[in-house]
């Protein structure tokens, strides 16, 4: 993850999409009583974060954490670009019936202790703030398998584009 992806985001996000961020986020909210927990979506992989928002929606409508407030705050166009604009109404539908708020079509400037300020300038009250999707590309000791952006980038086939003889699936 990208922890400087978003200002103040290193010092005031956690980060769930690995096992120690997702330990580190499961281990706020099972200390925080009320409050908001907006997950920031920016970037490439957003998905993992609306899963996030989805789950801790459910749970709260399901009476198990009656007294905390779900955000999900997309950054920029991230989201109706991924899944363009019928899905993104659809998924807005579904988080505002289990009681979640989704904010969409601004910018985040940056991530405070206590609150997540968008480039409009509104400021959103925030006890926990989780960032997903913020990628930043491999740590290979062969720069010349990796594009400008620092990702390995292989065919259909998981062959380096670079060199036929390496191939990479998943996150390597």
């Amino acid at each position: 993850t990208d922890r400087d992806a978003v200002a103040g985001a290193r010092h005031h996000a956690v980060f769930p999409c690995d096992l120690p961020g997702f330990h580190e986020f499961q281990r706020r909210l099972d200390g925080l009583a009320n409050g908001t927990v907006t997950i920031v979506l920016t970037g490439e992989r957003i998905g993992p974060g609306l899963e996030d928002a989805a789950w801790l929606a459910r749970a709260r409508q399901a009476q198990v954490r009656t007294a905390l407030q779900i955000r999900l705050v997309a950054d920029g166009d991230c989201f109706v670009r991924q899944f363009g604009p019928s899905a993104t109404a659809r998924i807005r539908d579904k988080l505002e019936a289990w009681g979640a708020e989704m904010v969409l079509g601004t910018s985040v400037a940056s991530i405070g202790a206590d609150a997540v300020t968008l480039a409009d300038g509104r400021r959103l009250r925030s006890a926990v703030t989780a960032l997903v999707g913020a990628l930043t590309g491999p740590d290979l000791q062969t720069a010349e398998l990796t594009d400008d952006r620092g990702f390995f980038p292989v065919n259909p086939q998981l062959q380096s584009i670079y060199e036929p003889t390496v191939f990479a699936a998943g996150d390597a």
